[in-house]
């Protein structure tokens, strides 16, 4: 269940964060524009980040979860960019809708890693 929460929230923040920034170099990101598509984010990537959280919920225990779960998140996008655009929009456009899935995809499951164990107590000196 936290595996499931953890993609729904935080993938389409991250993924948000990932499409935006190309276009803000040299500019701080902008809270309005954030606030202003969070709504469109989390429509569009809400059936990936829960496809996301169950490619990773299948590898829980394989060494290969984090390659895995960031490979799916890249095809998801990729697949999705190829139907919006209608064919391959050039090479920049394929790198970028594969970064916009695979680093949130990354993201989370790492999340998940350090929520199911958490870091050990630290000892005083």
């Amino acid at each position: 269940m936290k595996r499931v929460l953890i993609f729904t929230v935080f993938f389409p923040l991250v993924a948000l964060v990932v499409f935006l920034l190309p276009g803000t170099l040299g500019k701080p990101l902008s809270l309005n524009l954030m606030l202003e598509t969070l709504d469109i984010a989390y429509v569009a990537a809400l059936v990936p980040a829960l496809l996301c959280a169950l490619v990773d919920w299948a590898l829980a225990e394989k060494a290969i979860r984090l390659v895995g779960t960031t490979l799916v998140g890249v095809v998801i996008a990729e697949s999705m960019g190829y139907f919006l655009w209608g064919g391959v929009a050039g090479l920049t456009s394929l790198l970028m809708a594969g970064l916009v899935g695979g680093l949130p995809a990354a993201f989370c499951s790492l999340v998940t890693t350090f929520v199911k164990r958490p870091l050990p107590p630290r000892t005083k000196m």
